[in-house]
């Protein structure tokens, strides 16, 4: 099935907002392929019935604002919960013009029977851990099961389901690059600053013991469409740190240039989240600047090329680790090994994805079939 010409519904657990996340990439690369594409937020505090909303900087891509009939349905008996949710997924279809192809979701606690929507096609698109026994609902209820992760995957019993990376924005790879002017050493973290899985003590070691390189984060460190909690520790570090600048968050094209003219990356999950950081989204974004990202354990990346980024399994290697990265950059960003990164992301865009994606919806309908 081509992903062109299709109306398709989202269904994200962030809110459409100034950070994105795959979601949000996915729904603005497919309304510009020619699909009409409507982004479900998350329910709203106070009732409201369906509001459809244009989202005025992407052509096809609309918002929509809902509250449920009933809170609390996924705590009532199957039968009674599938009523309500069925209920509300009437009253959503009617604001859709048109009758659904796709219905695409990111959230398995809400609308676990996808099958309810009428789509063509449903697809449960886990790019997070969850801990609730709703996903195993909503995997067995969609054609195909797409994940970000094996680990994540292995846990479903839908015999349609499979691996497909995290994608990188087209901006990322077009964008106009920026320049240094001087020999100051540039490190950049890109994400959302109140993620409970940031290991806040080994990130504010590593600030601390590098005075000479400065230190660039991008992303929410304030309430955001990403959710998250407040930490005083890092929030001191973002106020007094002398070599630390907070940019706050960013649109996509603006992230893209901004990044381009650092001299490496840093990504910094907590020890033992397994699956909750089996992958990064943002690691493909540092990638395709071609620049040396030194991480925390990404699973995922285990077996990969060698090179492609560092690594360490234990957060207790990784201040080490940075700075022995930090001081061989001539290495680490020799231009063969930046090429292959750059070659990495490429082979990852969203637009590879969604061609890879279309060809598994074609995979898994034809099975179904015979």
């Amino acid at each position: 099935m081509k992903l062109v010409g299709k109306t398709i519904l989202i269904i994200s657990p962030e809110p459409w907002g100034t950070n994105f996340v795959s979601k949000h990439h996915y729904a603005v690369l497919l309304a510009k392929r020619n699909n009409k594409v409507f982004f479900l937020n998350p329910p709203q505090k106070k009732h409201t019935n369906p509001v459809v909303e244009a989202i005025s900087a992407v052509e096809n891509l609309y918002q929509i604002n809902y509250s449920p009939r009933i809170q609390g349905t996924n705590r009532m008996p199957v039968w009674l919960k599938n009523y309500f949710q069925r209920m509300d997924i009437q009253r959503i279809i009617k604001k859709i013009p048109h009758a659904l192809d796709i219905v695409w979701s990111f959230d398995p606690y809400r609308f676990q029977n996808l099958r309810s929507f009428r789509a063509a096609v449903s697809v449960f698109h886990p790019v997070d851990f969850f801990n609730t026994s709703l996903e195993f609902e909503a995997a067995s209820r969609a054609d195909l099961v797409i994940s970000v992760s094996r680990e994540i995957l292995a846990k479903y019993p839908n015999p349609h389901k499979y691996f497909i990376n995290h994608g990188v924005g087209e901006v990322f790879l077009t964008s106009i690059k920026g320049k240094k002017n001087d020999g100051k050493l540039r490190c950049g973290y890109v994400g959302n600053l109140r993620s409970f899985g940031l290991d806040i003590p080994a990130l504010l070691k590593i600030v601390k013991e590098n005075p000479e390189i400065e230190f660039h984060f991008i992303g929410p460190n304030v309430n955001s469409n990403l959710g998250g909690s407040a930490n005083e520790e890092l929030d001191a570090m973002f106020t007094q740190s002398k070599n630390v600048i907070a940019h706050g968050s960013l649109r996509p094209e603006e992230v893209a240039t901004r990044i381009s003219s650092f001299d490496f990356f840093l990504i910094c999950y907590r020890d033992n989240l397994g699956e909750i950081a089996s992958n990064s989204h943002k690691l493909l974004e540092y990638l395709s600047t071609g620049k040396v990202v030194v991480s925390s354990w990404i699973s995922t990346y285990e077996s990969m090329t060698p090179h492609l980024f560092e690594m360490v399994k234990n957060n207790s290697d990784l201040p080490s680790r940075f700075k022995e990265v930090a001081s061989r950059l001539d290495f680490y960003n020799s231009e063969s090994l930046q090429e292959t990164r750059k070659a990495f992301a490429n082979d990852n865009s969203y637009e590879k994805q969604i061609e890879r994606i279309e060809e598994l919806i074609s995979v898994s309908k034809s099975k179904s079939a015979g």
